[in-house]
């Protein structure tokens, strides 16, 4: 005899989904206790969490940071030692617009800005420095004085200024025995017309090298144009203001290098008297020494060692960060760091 089928009694299907509803309510409470200790993004402790990472990391570096080149209240860009093998130390930067809830970026080596957090509320950077005093040797800057000159002569000769044809006149200062450094303030030299006037010219100081003969080191040049010039020789004036530090054991090369025009002009020099004068026959290529001089006046400065005086030094020491990501006042984190390098920084 064939049977059918065989199933489940009532009293087994309701004890099934019995068993079953409790073994539900189990997993979900479960579930839902585990949600509950998961934040949400906008929860305080998630953004106590994501503030309190970007912190350590910035004062993770700074702590080791070689210098500080930029210091705000809103950013910082500072050098650490060498990460890449390139013997250079690399330079990292972190900045905030100010805008809340725009995000902190962070700048390497000059490379793009990229976002370290975003939604930022707060963002600031507070500096811990110390001042050390220390005795430094100082300098006595003289008055504007006469260093060098030659300004009459027994027979008088005009050297034409062309093209090719430049005259020169090395200058070696008259300076104190005790002397670290001279400037130059201003040149006079006499000059006139020659030709049409048309003439430019430039009046150079020039390094010497050794042979007291111009070299291609120019410190500065000043115009000299002709229009300005009259039929007869006068004394004419040339102003510098960035001819200084030169060595006391060291002259200087005063050049008239032709411009543009027919002929530049024509500058006075004492015939067969004196010492210095230079002179170029083919552009500047080469120099020689000649016989005479010139005639010429420099004005200047000279330096001299005074007494020690106290110079404060200024070291950063240490780094306070307070961050805040989201909307929630108390999500703000508080860090800081000290600085170990301790680099001076300028006021």
């Amino acid at each position: 005899m064939r049977r059918g089928p065989s199933g489940h009694t009532l009293l087994e299907v309701l004890v099934s989904t019995a068993i079953m509803t409790i073994v539900l309510a189990g997993v979900v409470s479960a579930l839902l206790i585990a949600g509950g200790a998961i934040p949400e993004s906008e929860d305080p402790s998630a953004a106590i969490v994501r503030a309190t990472r970007v912190a350590e990391k910035i004062t993770g570096e700074l702590q080791f940071g070689l210098t500080v080149d930029e210091r705000t209240a809103t950013s910082v860009e500072f050098t650490v030692a060498d990460r890449d093998g390139d013997s250079n130390p690399e330079t990292i930067r972190y900045s905030w617009d100010g805008v809340p809830g725009n995000a902190l970026q962070m700048e390497y080596n000059g490379a793009a800005a990229s976002d370290v957090v975003q939604g930022v509320e707060e963002f600031e950077l507070l500096y811990d420095t110390k001042i050390v005093s220390v005795l430094e040797p100082s300098e006595i800057e003289s008055s504007e004085l006469l260093l060098a000159s030659r300004t009459t002569a027994s027979a008088y000769l005009g050297f034409r200024v062309r093209s090719a044809i430049w005259p020169g006149q090395y200058v070696m200062p008259s300076l104190p025995v005790n002397a670290t450094s001279w400037t130059v303030t201003r040149v006079q030299l006499k000059a006139r017309i020659s030709g049409p006037t048309d003439g430019l010219a430039d009046v150079q100081l020039r390094l010497p090298d050794a042979n007291n003969l111009p070299s291609d080191v120019v410190l500065e040049q000043v115009a000299l144009n002709e229009t300005n010039l009259s039929g007869a020789y006068t004394w004419e004036q040339f102003n510098y203001s960035d001819v200084d530090g030169l060595r006391p054991d060291r002259g200087l090369c005063v050049v008239v290098e032709w411009s543009a025009g027919t002929d530049a002009a024509d500058i006075e020099q004492a015939s067969g008297e004196g010492s210095g004068r230079v002179k170029t026959i083919d552009a500047g290529v080469s120099w020689t020494n000649e016989p005479d001089s010139l005639l010429y006046a420099v004005y200047g400065t000279h330096f001299t060692p005074g007494p020690p005086v106290p110079v404060n030094h200024t070291f950063l020491t240490g780094v306070r960060i307070k961050l805040r990501v989201g909307g929630d006042t108390s999500a703000r984190v508080q860090t800081s760091t000290a600085i170990l390098e301790a680099p001076e920084i300028t006021p």
